[in-house]
């Protein structure tokens, strides 16, 4: 008996998607209630995400956040409805929030503004920061101008975080409804940074009569976020 073993190319086509289904996960956000996230995996490094909440919505026009998204997310393909009453909610904006914070970000935040500049020495400057490319400029409360070679710098202290700036990637709604009240909301979006690939065993018995094909898929999750 001769066997052939059907290429890998041939079964994909057989094969365009591969369905991950992940039921009621619950996140400590004080936006996310009990969450629903679907997953369509494709070819070429591209997943659909389906990610329903359970939101508690105010009469007006409110503002709702939704952390725990990917960070490779197409803003384009970002879609929003209400499931529990589609024609009540109305979306006034939609943006995508993606710049994260990062200690070079905050510095150039915080020029023209008053930070405290700690010397390896043990001593600490304050002052209005002028410049945070290469070395620090500072103007002193007395109006002296320091400059500060990065090789003396331990660090800064702020008095907060910057506006602007943000811990991870955010999707920001503007939205009206008529009445407060408790919705269930999906939000479909596009994402790279997430791909499968399958592998196939077969085994013949002793005979050659039969074939027992065994198959694994194996998902990679470079998107930043966990589903």
């Amino acid at each position: 008996m001769t066997f052939t073993r059907l290429p890998k190319t041939d079964l994909w086509h057989k094969l365009p998607g591969f369905m991950l289904g992940v039921l009621f996960l619950y996140f400590n956000n004080v936006l996310a209630q009990p969450r629903q996230v679907t997953l369509t995996v494709y070819n070429k490094n591209l997943a659909l995400v389906q990610d329903v909440r359970k939101l508690k919505l105010q009469k007006g026009v409110s503002e709702l956040r939704f952390t725990e998204v990917a960070a490779r997310i197409d803003p384009t393909s970002v879609h929003f409805k209400s499931l529990t009453a589609p024609g009540r909610v109305e979306i006034l904006e939609q943006n995508y929030e993606f710049d994260l914070v990062n200690s070079q970000k905050i510095l150039q935040k915080y020029i023209n503004q008053k930070v405290t500049v700690l010397l390896s020495e043990g001593r600490s400057i304050e002052g209005t920061l002028l410049s945070g490319s290469g070395d620090i400029v500072l103007e002193t409360p007395k109006g002296e101008i320091r400059v500060i070679s990065t090789s003396e710098v331990k660090g800064f202290n702020y008095p907060k975080l910057p506006e602007g700036l943000i811990t991870q990637p955010t999707l920001v709604w503007t939205v009206r409804t008529d009445k407060s009240a408790t919705h269930n909301v999906a939000v479909e979006y596009l994402t790279d940074g997430i791909s499968w690939h399958a592998e196939y065993v077969g085994i013949v018995d002793e005979k050659e009569e039969h074939l027992d094909l065994a198959a694994w898929v194996s998902l990679e999750n470079r998107c930043g976020a966990t589903y």
